[in-house]
């Protein structure tokens, strides 16, 4: 799949998370399309991340066993709005130090427009 020798239907079915394959992989291949350069793949495959079971993605994103390139996209694309993402982040020991502050940084800034926003 990384060499996009994949075929279409592997492809479509990597974006859409219905691969027989374990969560940890699917997440991993789900980022991995999340960046694909066909726009129907990448937002498929942004919009199944955006989705997927929370119990799931923490699992996956707290483990520092997890490729770097899926804590990245997470870091810089899964966050918002969701507390639980950046907490299993930075509960990750191997997440590098720049994407640890981005986390922190990001969640703080979401956090103090939340309290200043008008209810």
């Amino acid at each position: 799949m990384r060499e996009g020798k994949a075929p279409a239907i592997i492809r479509r079915k990597g974006a859409e998370g219905t691969l027989s394959l374990p969560f940890e992989e699917k997440i991993e291949i789900l980022a991995f399309l999340a960046t694909d350069k066909d726009d129907t793949t990448r937002n498929t495959a942004f919009y199944t991340l955006q989705t997927w079971k929370a119990e799931e993605l923490t699992q996956v994103l707290s483990n520092p066993a997890t490729a770097l390139e899926v804590l990245d996209f997470a870091s810089n694309h899964l966050i918002t709005g969701r507390p639980e993402i950046a907490d299993a982040l930075l509960a990750n020991i191997a997440l590098p130090d720049d994407l640890r502050e981005w986390v922190k940084t990001t969640t703080a800034l979401e956090r103090e427009a939340s309290l200043v926003a008008p209810t």
